[in-house]
């Protein structure tokens, strides 16, 4: 995110700032003479306007594209913003990569058939672990990251994980959440460190082309999106058991695809690509209440979201209309601060926050590309 230009004045001196180039969220303030006392107050003026400042443009930091990250599609950040996970479905190929500010540097990737059509990729809390689903392999599975190098702790492969699409860790790192397309299917295990051991399983129409599973922030619900069922659903995870506690379905959430928790844990935000839409709805306990609602060509095929870790800004990518943006929610509208859209995110699809809130990693599956922006 581009700030522009600042004008400080030396230690000692009463002199004025002038701020240029700014976001537009303090335009007309930063337009204006500001009087200071000291370099040290400057700074500190300097630091509060960027700390409230508004996103308004992508930068890329880094950029990967070629037969090796063929189709990718998932990204994910580890936990201390260092590694960059990324899962690319036509290469068959998972990788990590250390972001070093202005590149993505490999350190270990896995090719081949077990990880077929690779789609996605989750960090364990505590960063140790990466969780991967590779739908035509049928299979999930929990790698233990050395630094150099991907070490399988367990797999799992069948009928019972036949298209694999998403995988989500609890925010204790104990479950594993996953979504099975093909078989119609949700489950939680947990993750002993060898194995993972099932606790629940959902299948039936009602979740007909399982494909995100989302925990709350608390880890009390889990979020779950059905694109074959166009439906979206709450559910409590009692330790045994999803209980049902909302559910949407119908043309809104015509083929539902992601599904992401604000961090408070109030809202949940749902992209639904043949809905062409993306909407925010409070979670009240009991219902998904829509609070805004984004429809048309500008999200055509609305594929991802993810919140900022403040809570203030919903990143979109819209496949179809090789797009992402970001958009403030002002909790009654999602208003739009950048959008970047042509060839570079043709097919754009995972989107994910780093841990600071600072970068933004995409991932566009036709341009066989990933970048990091700020």
């Amino acid at each position: 995110m581009a700030y522009g230009s600042g004008k400080i004045p030396k230690v000692g001196v009463t002199k004025f700032i002038e701020l240029e180039d700014t976001p537009d969220s303090y335009s007309e303030q930063a337009g204006k003479l500001l009087r200071v006392k000291s370099y040290k107050e400057a700074l500190e003026f300097l630091t509060r306007v960027f700390a409230s400042s508004t996103l308004n443009t992508l930068e890329r930091r880094a950029r990967k594209t070629g037969v090796d990250w063929d189709a990718a599609y998932g990204v994910a950040w580890s936990p201390d913003g260092k590694y960059l996970a990324i899962a690319s479905s036509e290469a068959d190929a998972v990788e990590v990569a250390e972001f070093t500010g202005d590149d993505l540097v490999r350190k270990v990737r896995k090719t081949g058939v077990d990880w077929n059509a690779a789609y996605d990729v989750a960090w364990s809390p505590d960063g140790k672990y990466l969780a991967i689903a590779s739908y035509a392999a049928d299979a999930v599975e929990v790698a233990e990251f050395t630094g150099d190098d991907l070490v399988r702790k367990v797999r799992k492969t069948g009928v019972d994980w036949d298209s694999a699409y998403d995988v989500a860790w609890s925010p204790d790192g104990k479950y594993l959440a996953i979504a099975s397309g093909e078989a119609d299917a949700v489950e939680v295990a947990e993750f002993t460190g060898d194995d993972l051991v099932r606790k629940v399983r959902k299948t039936g129409v009602d979740w007909d082309g399982a494909y995100d599973v989302a925990w709350s922030p608390d880890g009390k619900y889990l979020a779950i999106t059905s694109y074959v069922a166009d439906a979206v659903e709450v559910a409590e995870f009692t330790g045994d058991d999803l209980v049902r506690k909302a559910r949407k379905t119908g043309v809104d959430w015509d083929t539902a695809f992601s599904v992401a928790w604000s961090p408070d844990g109030k809202y949940l935000a749902i992209a639904s690509y043949a809905a062409d839409a993306v909407e925010v709805a409070e979670f009240t306990g009991d219902d998904l209440v829509r609070k805004a609602r984004k429809t048309g060509v500008d999200w055509d095929g609305a594929k991802g979201v993810a919140w900022s870790p403040d809570g203030k800004y919903l990143a979109i990518t819209s496949f179809e209309a090789d797009a992402v943006e970001v958009a403030e929610f002002t909790g009654d509208d999602l208003v739009r601060k950048v959008r970047k859209t042509g060839v570079d995110w043709d097919g754009a699809s995972g989107v994910a926050w780093s841990p600071d809130g600072k970068y933004l990693a995409i991932a566009s599956g036709n341009a066989d590309a990933v970048e990091v922006t700020s």
